[in-house]
């Protein structure tokens, strides 16, 4: 039996590096707020030829989030090239469906894939106002993120973390 080894990579022609941040403000227990920037470049496939781009995509996400524990994700979009494709909804829920609908996310675009993703209606039906999501420049999407994270905090309490997540 020959053995092929397979990597996460194989999916897709898509790079990703990834931040981590922590917030300004701190909760009544001093604790900061952290937050996880995923960078993706590269060129996303149109329609069904980018599923494995997404599904690469979603995997990371996920596979960060279970490593990290965050309060807040900002998608880095600016150098990803995307015109249409149902399956970029995974990526942009990935945050959401791990940790939650109120889980705060970002995502960062230029006009690479700015106009596609305004209609990528499985990432804004849940909220409303796609365009509170949408940002030009990491700043915009880094004040955004914190008042959510600030939002979240004033409405629940203090956040509670399992011991093993802190």
């Amino acid at each position: 039996m020959k053995l092929n080894e397979i990597k996460f990579e194989d999916l897709s022609d898509i790079t990703y590096r990834m931040f981590l941040y922590e917030c300004a403000h701190s909760d009544e227990a001093n604790h900061r707020a952290k937050v996880l920037v995923i960078e993706f470049v590269g060129n996303h496939g149109i329609g069904s030829e980018g599923n494995n781009d997404s599904l690469f995509m979603a995997t990371v996400i996920k596979a960060a989030l279970n490593i990290w524990y965050v309060d807040g994700l900002v998608l880095d979009f600016g150098k990803l090239a995307y015109e249409w494709g149902d399956t970029i909804g995974n990526v942009l829920l990935a945050g959401k469906s791990f940790s939650g609908r109120k889980f705060p996310t970002a995502v960062i675009v230029s006009g690479i894939c700015k106009p596609a993703l305004e209609s990528a209606q499985p990432f804004y039906a849940i909220e409303g106002d796609q365009q509170k999501w949408l940002f030009d420049d990491f700043e915009s999407a880094d004040s955004y993120i914190e008042e959510q994270i600030e939002l979240s905090r004033q409405q629940s309490g203090s956040k509670k973390k399992s011991f093993w997540r802190r």
